[in-house]
């Protein structure tokens, strides 16, 4: 009778634990912080198991984010769900969907970072973008892409509000071009158009200038003798290549003007001259005057 009741109290320590259930609000809590901490919708939280619980009703529940397989694991007071602490066990965070910009947030960075590096807003790109918070806000990751200066634009994309630009680095200057020549005499060959040149003529180009002023001379090959002549003042001299002094460009004053039309020269006129130079060649002139068929273009080739 004794060996029967042993072998009775044998058996019924071997039977499983019958798993006690979570009550619905203490798993509710814990869906809605897990939810908090992993910063996704309670939708997407699951309770998988939960351990034995306490004396004093407190429980472990394993959580699990079902997109990303995160997972945690949740201590609740399963009789007032409290929850007490909920800590990240393992799994992986899906990689963050990138929000487009809303073109209001991205145009107000733009301007305020062009403000910041006094540059044209033309000058300025969005690089990258941070992910926004809770209020909408997002750092957005600007670049100038005249000098390579970078800074981070925070901005409230809700109402395009910008509220911080901080310069990050990069340079805040552009390289540096060549000066170009304070005096010289360049050449060129090209297609002239206008004054006495017509429609367009193949002709030849010459030019002279110092800090005093300039000369320039467009004529057809010799033969025919159509030519005009432009003198002057310099009013910019400017470089257009950062490692070849031998391009720029001329903005002058136009004082005298000559033409082969009627053997013309007039000393007391007044225009303008744009003289473009590219590796020691004359490649475009325009010039006009306040006198009647003086206006001329010239188009000239890189190399001859």
């Amino acid at each position: 009778m004794s060996s029967g009741v042993m072998a009775l109290a044998s058996l019924a320590v071997t039977y499983p634990a019958i798993a006690q259930p979570v009550p619905p609000k203490a798993a509710n809590a814990c869906i809605q912080r897990t939810a908090e901490e992993m910063v996704v919708a309670t939708r997407d939280i699951s309770v998988v198991s939960a351990g034995p619980v306490s004396t004093n009703g407190v429980r472990t529940l394993f959580m699990r984010n079902n997109r990303t397989g995160q997972t945690a694991e949740c201590r609740v007071n399963t009789i007032d769900g409290f929850v007490l602490s909920v800590t990240m066990t393992g799994g992986t965070t899906s990689p963050p969907t990138v929000q487009p910009v809303p073109p209001q947030a991205t145009n107000a960075c733009i301007q305020r970072t062009a403000e910041e590096m006094v540059v044209a807003t033309r000058d300025i790109s969005v690089v990258s973008a941070g992910s926004a918070n809770t209020n909408g806000v997002r750092t957005l990751f600007m670049r100038n892409n005249q000098t390579g200066q970078t800074a981070e634009c925070r901005v409230n994309t809700i109402d395009g509000t910008v509220l911080s630009v901080t310069l990050t680095g990069g340079s805040s200057t552009p390289p540096p071009s060549s000066s170009p020549p304070t005096q010289g005499n360049f050449s060129g060959r090209g297609q002239a158009s206008g004054s006495v040149f017509g429609g367009g003529r193949q002709a030849d180009a010459s030019l002279t200038f110092n800090q005093n002023g300039f000369s320039l001379g467009l004529f057809v090959p010799p033969g025919t003798g159509a030519q005009v002549r432009y003198q002057g003042v310099i009013n910019r001299l400017r470089g257009t290549s950062p490692n070849n002094p031998n391009s720029f460009v001329i903005e002058g004053r136009v004082q005298s003007f000559a033409s082969s039309a009627n053997g013309l020269r007039v000393t007391n006129t007044a225009g303008t001259c744009q003289i473009e130079i590219f590796d020691a060649r004359i490649v475009s002139t325009s010039c006009n005057t306040n006198v009647r068929n003086s206006s001329t273009r010239f188009t000239g080739m890189r190399q001859f």
